[in-house]
C-alpha cells in the first residue's frame, strides 16, 4: 500500500484551489463538454481542463459501485491520485465521454488557441 504524502509536494495549494473552482464551474455548466482556463499566475504553457460530472445512476453504478475503474494509462499517462504517486481512478462514464471528446479535434484546437494567448 502506498503511503500518502503532502499534496503540496506534487502540486501547490493554489493549483488545488484553481482545480476545485473549475470543477464547480464545470458542474454548473453541464451543457459544455469541457472548460479550459490558462494558468495566469504560473507556467504560461499550463492549462486547466475541467469536465462536468454526471448525475446519471447508470454512470455512478456501471460495473462497480460509483463506476470507479482504473484510468486508461494510454489516455491519461500523467494522472495520479492526489497525495499518492499511484495511477488515478476515474468514473467509467467520464473516461468514455473523454474518449468521445478525443475522437473530435475540438479539445486539441481549443487548447492550442488558449496556449497561444
Amino acid at each position: 500500500m502506498t503511503t500518502a504524502v503532502g499534496i503540496t509536494e506534487f502540486i501547490g495549494a493554489e493549483m488545488i484551489k484553481k482545480a476545485i473552482s473549475l470543477a464547480w464551474k464545470a458542474h454548473k455548466t453541464p451543457e459544455k463538454l469541457f472548460i479550459l482556463e490558462k494558468d495566469r499566475k504560473g507556467d504560461p504553457q499550463q492549462v486547466f481542463i475541467s469536465f462536468p460530472a454526471s448525475g446519471s445512476a447508470k454512470d455512478w453504478y456501471s460495473q462497480k459501485p460509483f463506476g470507479e475503474v482504473p484510468i486508461d494509462p494510454d489516455l491519461f499517462p500523467s494522472l495520479k491520485s492526489i497525495g499518492y504517486n499511484d495511477a488515478a481512478k476515474v468514473k467509467e462514464a467520464f473516461q468514455g465521454r473523454f474518449q468521445a471528446i478525443l475522437s473530435k479535434p475540438l479539445l486539441e484546437t481549443e487548447i492550442t488557441e488558449i496556449i497561444k494567448k
